[in-house]
């Protein structure tokens, strides 16, 4: 994929020198040292859009890495799996454990041999004040188990699906998609945090108040498919507040409610097609850049597939023309 206005997207494998490595990886300011023996083979996987980094390094010797993290970002590190515990400034990173990183601050990560690392930046810019402000003291790695099996998985699959298809980014609906699950998995991430409780309720007046301003916003958009961002930003509240307003309300997450508000209009043109249609187009149209992603949860929410779903149409149209 070349350079373009929207994304950029690179890979290099087999390389044999650090900092060669390190030269490649873009907006960093890192060092790699061999600390085991044998040769040095590394590869790298970056992807860029919109101010949001992720990029994928393996390695087959131990490494010790020390710099300074990515200016003005919030960035999270994970290993996918570690046979060996790695170590961040003097603690041990165990297997599926969360690392955050603040902007400007020092890295010093030892990472195990034959290992292969996760790493993931957006501006804080695009966070909302009250996390940025939490994240302004000092690095953490989240341990909670009950968090870390949500997130870990979620994490792991973003960074295969797009690092592996960098082109399901091409869309804008599918970038907004992208980037609302990206700013979850933070908010996610900071809630989990012992010292950052998310337990304060909104009075049932203010929360169905919320919910219908919203609604409404989501039938007036001309947008196919609007972000929790930008219903924030409509309803004037902050993403803990309307996350904490649909839950009182609906029962369920507002981004996992504008899910089912997508997959019930895709279904709709699915089930109304006049023409023939590529499901895959009418996905990715309405923010659905996980294709395989987006066939489960249709299945599971409508107990039959896309294609069930356009062929039911498609007999229904033939007996009504004969």
């Amino acid at each position: 994929m070349s350079n373009n206005e929207w994304a950029n997207f690179h890979t290099a494998s087999n390389i044999q020198e650090a900092s060669y490595h390190t030269m490649l990886l873009k907006d960093w300011d890192l060092s790699y040292n061999q600390i085991t023996s044998g040769k040095f083979i590394s590869s790298l996987n970056e992807l860029s859009f919109e101010g949001i980094q992720l990029y994928k390094e393996s390695f087959s010797p131990s490494i010790f890495q020390k710099g300074s993290a990515k200016p003005s970002c919030i960035s999270l590190g994970l290993f996918p799996h570690l046979d060996k515990a790695a170590v961040w400034r003097g603690k041990e990173i165990k297997n599926k454990e969360i690392l955050s990183i603040i902007p400007g601050e020092e890295i010093m990560l030892h990472t195990p041999q034959d290992c292969t690392f996760f790493a993931l930046s957006m501006p804080l810019e695009l966070l909302q004040e009250q996390y940025s402000e939490m994240l302004q003291h000092s690095s953490k790695i989240l341990a909670d188990a009950s968090v870390i099996n949500q997130l870990h998985p979620k994490l792991c699959s973003l960074f295969s699906t797009l690092l592996n298809q960098p082109l399901l980014v091409a869309t804008k609906a599918a970038r907004i998609q992208v980037k609302s699950e990206i700013l979850q998995i933070i908010t996610d991430y900071i809630n989990g945090l012992d010292q950052y409780p998310n337990d304060f309720r909104i009075s049932t007046k203010k929360a169905n108040q919320v919910v219908r301003l919203a609604l409404d916003a989501v039938e007036n958009s001309q947008e196919q498919s609007l972000s929790v961002e930008e219903l924030c930003a409509l309803t004037h509240t902050s993403r803990r507040t309307l996350q904490n307003c649909f839950e009182q309300v609906t029962g369920i997450s507002p981004a996992l409610f504008l899910k089912y508000l997508r997959l019930n209009t895709v279904r709709k043109i699915l089930a109304q097609a006049e023409e023939v249609l590529s499901i895959s187009d009418v996905a990715m149209n309405f923010g659905f850049w996980h294709l395989s992603q987006f066939a489960s949860d249709y299945k599971r929410l409508f107990a039959e597939s896309p294609s069930e779903t356009l062929r039911t149409n498609r007999r229904i149209k033939h007996l009504l023309v004969n």
